[in-house]
């Protein structure tokens, strides 16, 4: 259970966002997904949480406030002390985030720590730890008197595997281990296997996530990565297909459910994918923080609903229809490749969900303006 959270968060100037109080809750810890339009702060704020958040933590509690934020907590004491243990984990992930492993083939011992620090990430281990799991597990299998010891590996093993399977939403994804050549990679059906530094990148953005924090909680937990912590999570849908974002956000609750999740995103399929959640607007300044928050609404509601998409269609197809006449002109006139220049800039900005049909049918008359331009030099 986790008694130590982020409680409110009250704003006084960041970037866009003045005078904005955040409530979460004052009686357990409630998740929090930050939305809203490019340029309305949610990665600015994310930046301010994190260095609040680790300044309480590791300096004196009167030392309180990051210029233009102030952060509540339930005990920022009892937090603290956990912290210094590390038996309380407070992270932040950027958008722009990639798996990388410290090294594929070969095998080292990997030495857990009971804490890490902030800079830390020891998800670049994991491989390495995962390889000494399935050696020390097959040894110990060998030797009768060790079989209680085999059999606590293999439990960890299979932990990792159904994490993996659920990132993957694929119960055939399996480990492929080449034990002459100490390399470690993923099978996955009809596809040759290949290792954690040839993840496609929505993948490997949200196992750099996932794998740091079991790491981080591997030398504490035993049967459940139930370590408490805040983490923060910038675009925690990035790079993931569309069909993927459903269950992004519910893996992690599921896997670290001591975790106090603070994340952004403009998915309609991460708003309504979890409950017990507050959804932040930091555009409309609108708040949603009932106990099933939007995870009773249809997809369509939510777009419909919530981002408004019915009036910015109407928007966006008078300037599909500008852009579609100027680039299928023969001739272009300086003005209009400015024009056309604006027009891309306005619709390249638009999440594609928010109005398919017309986003898919931009993004073909923009591939042949491209080609005829290309087909010109």
């Amino acid at each position: 259970m986790n008694d130590s959270f982020v409680t409110k968060i009250s704003i006084k100037s960041i970037r866009n966002i003045k005078d904005t109080v955040i409530e979460l809750s004052d009686k357990e810890a409630k998740n929090l997904i930050l939305t809203g339009p490019n340029g309305s702060g949610k990665t600015s704020l994310l930046e301010a949480l994190w260095l609040n958040i680790t300044n309480r933590l590791q300096q004196d509690s009167r030392v309180s406030q990051i210029s233009g934020l102030d952060v509540y907590f339930s005990n920022i004491d009892k937090m603290r002390e956990a912290y210094i243990q590390g038996n309380f984990i407070v992270s932040y992930y950027r958008d722009k985030r990639n798996y990388e492993v410290a090294s594929e083939t070969g095998a080292r011992k990997v030495d857990l720590k009971d804490a890490y620090t902030v800079s830390e990430s020891p998800g670049e281990d994991f491989v390495e730890y995962l390889k000494t799991l399935i050696i020390q597990e097959t040894m110990y299998r060998k030797q009768q008197e060790n079989a209680v010891l085999a059999d606590g590996l293999r439990q960890r093993v299979e932990r990792v595997r159904t994490m993996l399977r659920n990132v993957y939403d694929n119960d055939d994804i399996d480990f492929d281990f080449d034990i002459a050549n100490m390399n470690l990679r993923i099978k996955e059906p009809e596809r040759e296997p290949y290792g954690f530094n040839e993840l496609a990148s929505g993948y490997a953005a949200i196992l750099s996530v996932v794998l740091d924090l079991m790491m981080w909680m591997e030398k504490k937990v035993t049967d459940a990565y139930d370590l408490p912590g805040i983490v923060m999570i910038d675009e925690v849908e990035a790079h993931l297909h569309l069909a993927k974002q459903r269950n992004v956000f519910k893996n992690l609750t599921d896997l670290f459910p001591n975790i106090q999740f603070i994340v952004t995103t403009n998915s309609p399929f991460v708003l309504n994918s979890v409950e017990n959640v507050v959804i932040y607007d930091l555009g409309s300044k609108l708040r949603v923080g009932s106990e099933a928050g939007l995870s009773k609404l249809p997809y369509s509601g939510i777009v419909e609903g919530y981002f408004g998409a019915s009036e910015l269609s109407a928007k966006l197809k008078a300037q599909l229809e500008r852009y579609k006449e100027l680039a299928r002109k023969n001739d272009l006139t300086d003005d209009d490749y400015e024009e056309l220049g604006m027009l891309e800039s306005t619709l390249n900005n638009i999440p594609d969900f928010l109005a398919l049909g017309i986003m898919a049918d931009f993004r073909q008359i923009q591939a042949e303006l491209q080609a005829r331009e290309e087909g010109k030099v």
